[in-house]
């Protein structure tokens, strides 16, 4: 849901997000690539390729989190800050807070998943599907909403067993059986 929720979510009228556990978020420490360092790469290829290692050993370099629980604070610190700053609402922000210690499941790194959750168009809902009718998701609240489309953000390879052999399309036909003769 990470990649793709930011980006139907200006292009539709409504998104309900169905979450069950929500993830720990860090920034993306994503900028421009300066004139200079245009030009310095294309002058020294060289320093493309340090540069490019030197963000690889960076991001390997992260395993220390998971070994060193005064890191593992800093992560924390960073993840919480990056929620408060993207979500005002107190109570959507209660939804997107996970309650497990960060580095217990893959931790996430985006700047538009978060910001893209507050808009109007969104609803986030926490409670657990119940059943999936041909127009509608009922929850285990049972309310029903009425649904045109549905997107899987498993986190998962969803054309892999078992989920290939179980998700059918409008026509009945599984993943997998549509996956070997569409390959």
């Amino acid at each position: 849901a990470i990649q793709f929720v930011p980006q139907i979510q200006p292009k539709v009228a409504k998104l309900n997000l169905f979450q069950r556990t929500p993830p720990w978020i860090i920034p993306r420490q994503d900028r421009k690539i300066t004139d200079f360092e245009h030009k310095m790469f294309r002058k020294f290829p060289i320093t493309q390729r340090l540069m490019r290692t030197a963000i690889y050993l960076l991001r390997e370099s992260y395993v220390m989190y998971f070994r060193h629980p005064s890191i593992m604070k800093l992560s924390l610190g960073i993840a919480k800050r990056h929620l408060e700053r993207a979500i005002s609402d107190p109570k959507l922000r209660a939804k997107l807070t996970p309650d497990y210690i960060i580095g217990c499941k893959r931790i996430l790194i985006s700047n538009d998943y978060l910001p893209s959750l507050s808009k109007p168009n969104i609803d986030v809902i926490t409670d657990s599907i119940s059943q999936i009718l041909p127009n509608s998701i009922v929850t285990k609240d049972g309310v029903e909403r009425q649904i045109d489309t549905i997107i899987l953000g498993t986190g998962f390879y969803v054309t892999d067993l078992p989920f290939a052999k179980i998700i059918r399309g409008r026509e009945g036909r599984t993943l997998s059986e549509t996956r070997r003769s569409n390959p």
